[in-house]
């Protein structure tokens, strides 16, 4: 009595996606294989059998006989071949497996050069060293640049720049300040206009002394100081 096998298999493509309609070929020698879709060995599956959906295949073959399978594409594509001797089932199996020896591995470390390691540590100290130095100048700098500044003699104040007693002469009585402003304004740029302009005739010392009193009346009265007689 001929026992059955039971055989199932996934069809995949070389992407690993399954491969519905897969074709499997069960061949002994030159003569295709029996293969039953039932474990009775009664009804007879197609040879090639196309794989159902996800590209599974279930089967039974004779228990004890080998077979030639092949699997191909709905294109004609080889995807896989190999030999399979069907179990009958219910049969067990035992399996040996070789496991390999431990093979130890000498671990190689890498040690760098002396020789460059001081290299770099002396390139690291010298860096630092430059870079404090130079953080030492910017500080000594920053100090005598602060310390000039404390030299600095105060601004004077130029409310005592002028003595103001000395240009009441030039405020004409009940003439409004406005007018004195401008009238000095006037007189100031024509004396400026000669001192800058050599075309012009030099200013004599009473003018130059007169242009620097009219100076001082003018801020003086934008000051507020000049008041009118």
């Amino acid at each position: 009595m001929t026992l059955p096998s039971l055989f199932r298999y996934q069809a995949f493509d070389d992407s690993g996606r399954p491969v519905p309609g897969a074709l499997v070929s069960f061949r002994q020698g030159s003569r295709p294989g029996p293969v039953f879709l039932d474990p009775e060995l009664r009804t007879e599956a197609r040879n090639p059998f196309p794989a159902k959906a996800g590209g599974r295949v279930t089967l039974y073959l004779h228990a004890g006989e080998s077979y030639d399978v092949t699997i191909t594409s709905p294109r004609g594509q080889i995807l896989d071949q190999f030999v399979h001797t069907g179990q009958a089932i219910g049969e067990t199996v035992t399996e040996t497996v070789v496991v390999p020896e431990t093979v130890e591995v000498e671990k190689v470390v890498y040690q760098t050069d002396p020789d460059i390691l001081e290299e770099l540590q002396r390139l690291r100290t010298g860096q630092a060293e430059a870079a404090k130095a130079a953080m030492m100048a910017n500080l000594e700098k920053l100090e005598a640049a602060d310390a000039k500044l404390k030299e600095r003699p105060a601004e004077p104040n130029p409310d005592d720049m002028f003595d103001t007693n000395l240009l009441k002469d030039l405020i004409r009585e009940n003439e409004p300040h406005a007018d004195a402003q401008r009238r000095w304004q006037s007189d100031y740029n024509q004396l400026l206009n000669r001192l800058v302009d050599s075309r012009l005739p030099p200013l004599s010392p009473t003018e130059r002394e007169y242009q620097r009193r009219l100076q001082a009346a003018l801020y003086m009265g934008r000051m507020g100081a000049v008041e009118i007689l």
